[in-house]
């Protein structure tokens, strides 16, 4: 579930968020029918310079009421780190 959800934040280039996994249909769909586990699960690329170069996934265990938050503290991480993770290599070298 959760590498599907990377694999749409790359093609999208969009972030996504599922509040609720056991109640989204999309989260069922990925799953072929499966239960989706209980929790959430929120997913942002990464990008510098405007070059997206990775994606971020997270989990919780528990549903969430704001999974804009969720998002956004998610994607506060992606951006804030990206100085640090890539400051000592060439853009585009992982």
């Amino acid at each position: 579930m959760l590498e599907a959800l990377l694999e749409w934040t790359l093609y999208t280039e969009k972030p996504v968020a599922i509040h609720d996994l056991r109640r989204s249909r999309w989260s069922r769909h990925l799953l072929h029918g499966d239960d989706p586990p209980a929790g959430a699960a929120a997913a942002t690329p990464m990008a510098q310079r405007g070059a997206i170069w990775g994606a971020m996934v997270v989990y919780t265990a528990e549903p969430v009421i704001d999974s804009i938050g969720l998002l956004g503290q998610l994607a506060e991480l992606a951006t804030e780190q990206l100085s640090s993770l890539a400051s000592g290599r060439p853009e585009g070298v992982s």
